[in-house]
């Protein structure tokens, strides 16, 4: 078992370890889901990315705040365990967000992570100035940076590219808040018509005066 979380260190003990003993099973605990198919590739059997372990945790405070009962947590969240897992064991479809649908007293809630792209409209803002739950309805409950997750950011927290936000609420609100993270392609401004008027050639059979 590595835990050592620093990725380099990680690579080259599990490449030692598979070489040393074909048959050694091999368990990685690593920082982000970024490093499992490297170490998977170098002879890691499972790799435990810290990253998606705190959406987790993250998930289900979200549903203990909603009034679900810790039984039915601890079902959605094995539920949500394993289908990630197995998307990472077998590679046949790459790692995506974090996504939880329930029924809280009859509404549809919903909870996402999304890592903050290059260019996109949130960076530079603060949770509290980008107004968020007002204009889309969904709800910011953390910022995870750097492996360590904010519930409150200070007041001098900015959005930078690759901070992962959590966000919950109804499906479409969700679907208005996620564009301010994500990138926007940048458009070629359109050239206004030219509306002068044409100008018609001279006719050589009218003089001057015309």
């Amino acid at each position: 078992v590595f835990a050592i979380a620093v990725a380099g260190d990680e690579r080259r003990g599990v490449a030692v370890a598979r070489s040393l003993n074909p048959d050694v099973r091999i368990v990685v605990r690593t920082r982000y889901v970024r490093e499992i198919e490297a170490l998977q590739a170098l002879g890691a059997d499972e790799v435990v990315p810290e990253e998606f372990e705190t959406s987790l945790e993250i998930f289900a405070r979200v549903l203990r705040r909603y009034g679900v009962p810790g039984s039915e947590i601890r079902r959605e969240v094995e539920a949500v365990r394993r289908d990630h897992y197995e998307a990472f064991r077998d590679r046949e479809r790459p790692y995506g967000h974090l996504t939880g649908r329930h029924e809280v007293l009859g509404v549809r809630i919903g909870v996402e992570t999304c890592e903050i792209d290059q260019g996109a409209a949130a960076i530079g803002g603060h949770p509290v100035s980008l107004e968020l739950r007002r204009k889309t309805g969904a709800t910011l409950i953390a910022v995870i940076r750097e492996g360590q997750v904010l519930y409150e950011p200070d007041p001098d927290f900015r959005f930078a590219a690759h901070d992962t936000v959590v966000l919950v609420g109804r499906p479409d609100a969700l679907e208005k808040a996620l564009p301010l993270f994500r990138a926007v392609e940048a458009r070629r401004p359109e050239t206004p018509p030219d509306t002068r008027p044409i100008p018609l050639p001279a006719d050589p059979a009218i003089g001057a005066e015309g």
